[in-house]
């Protein structure tokens, strides 16, 4: 009896065995009728972390769709214009003052996320439950009540986000221009299993700016809002967030504009360099007594750092000591509840 169970345990496995990253569940209220519905991830490399493909199983484990995720490639590079050099033979002085010559240099194929997690907040009976978006990426009757699959895709483009003018022979006019041309996020959109774009939200398209985003889904009652928050970059200004609000209704199938936020919290240099400082802003606790911490996670969920916040405080210093080169999730809490996130970008 002991060897047959041992059996049908050996056969099990071997028909559960799955090639991909990990194995994770769209839960029963995003699914059709309930469905019990599982799905892996297949990353293009390990570097990247881009995603190549989503599989899609049964209660029994037998694979029922295989999704394919668009993976982009973009080039980067610095746009040189330089003035050239023109000498006075009299003097033999040297301006740079001839006719503008251009060079591209510093190209590299880049790329950047594709598949983007959805977190989720959920009313339940004296509270709410909240998931990380680190690995909820697929759903199914979220957005409208047909049978294909829905998940986000984060578009991205080159664009100018740095320009420094230099005038190299000091007679009071530029002569040497280097503009920088970087991938930044462009916007957000749900896409369906065979490709079909449902939805769009748009990133600000602010001039020198590179912009960070992702989405965030709250079910309060018997209504869904969708949130979708922006992180803003700029070369010589503090970061801060902007959060876009739109209700949802699957029943419709419609997914409407309600609001724009501006938010609280700034971090600065961001990008930071390791083993420096960072500086975040944010208002004053309403209550005297709030407890409140600065939590800092990996992309992975990894907790580095909990650094806890007077009440009455507006800035905290956090040391980058222990940050290797990546983006780092930073979390401000009160009394227990997340009051707003930014993500850091550490070189």
């Amino acid at each position: 009896m002991l060897s047959g169970n041992i059996a049908v345990a050996q056969q099990l496995a071997e028909e559960t065995t799955l090639e991909n990253e990990f194995l994770n569940f769209i839960p029963t209220s995003y699914t059709k009728d309930g469905q019990i519905i599982f799905y892996s991830a297949n990353t293009k490399d390990k570097e990247s972390g881009l995603f190549k493909n989503l599989q899609v199983y049964n209660e029994g484990f037998e694979k029922i769709k295989d999704i394919s995720i668009e993976n982009p490639t973009y080039e980067t590079y610095t746009l040189i214009k330089r003035r050239e050099p023109v000498r006075d033979f009299t003097t033999g002085n040297v301006t740079y003052t001839g006719d503008w010559v251009s060079t591209k240099e510093n190209e590299y194929e880049a790329n950047g996320y594709n598949l983007m997690g959805l977190e989720s907040c959920t009313e339940t009976d004296g509270g709410m439950a909240c998931s990380s978006r680190e690995y909820g990426y697929l759903t199914q009757t979220l957005f409208n009540e047909d049978e294909k699959f829905e998940y986000f895709f984060t578009t991205q483009e080159i664009r100018e986000t740095n320009k420094v003018e230099t005038d190299r022979d000091n007679d009071g006019q530029i002569d040497e221009i280097w503009t920088s041309f970087s991938l930044t996020e462009s916007g957000l959109e749900i896409r369906q299993d065979d490709g079909t774009v449902i939805f769009r939200h748009e990133y600000s398209n602010e001039a020198g700016s590179s912009v960070e985003g992702w989405p965030k889904i709250y079910k309060v009652g018997r209504k869904a809002f969708l949130m979708i928050c922006e992180q803003i970059f700029h070369p010589s200004e503090p970061s801060y967030n902007k959060y876009t609000i739109y209700s949802v209704s699957k029943e419709a199938s419609e997914i409407a504009y309600v609001k724009t936020l501006a938010g609280a919290l700034r971090a600065y240099p961001n990008p930071a360099r390791k083993g420096g400082i960072l500086t975040m802003e944010f208002p004053k606790a309403q209550d005297a007594d709030a407890r409140r911490e600065v939590r800092v996670t990996s992309m992975d969920g990894q907790t580095l750092l909990c650094h806890p916040v007077a009440a009455d405080a507006h800035t905290v210093q956090i040391p980058l000591r222990r940050m290797n080169a990546g983006i780092y999730n930073f979390t401000l809490t009160e009394n227990g509840q997340v009051v707003e996130n930014s993500r850091i970008v550490v070189r």
